[in-house]
């Protein structure tokens, strides 16, 4: 069973940054960043809500914004969540 202190963080980190990924006013630098922090924090967890708001936000943007460089980051925060969990 998970600390509850742990979870606590968990949720806490997820509110903050959260929202950074799904708003579309933010720049594609802020929105890449934070989706990349969300992977790290929950790589290999396969969380639904972090992964949701990160394909959210791949959606939501342009082809041309896509095209940038750090798009890519947006990409490897989602992968990191699926980090060793090739069975599920």
């Amino acid at each position: 069973m998970p600390n509850c202190d742990i979870v606590t963080y968990f949720v806490q980190v997820f509110s903050l940054l959260g929202p950074l990924v799904t708003n579309s006013e933010n720049s594609l630098e802020t929105v890449a960043f934070a989706a990349l922090s969300l992977g790290i924090i929950y790589a290999g967890s396969c969380n639904y809500r972090v992964s949701q708001t990160i394909i959210t936000a791949l959606m939501e943007r342009s082809e041309a914004e896509l095209l940038d460089p750090l798009a890519r980051f947006l990409c490897l925060g989602l992968g990191l969540l699926y980090l060793g969990k090739m069975v599920k």
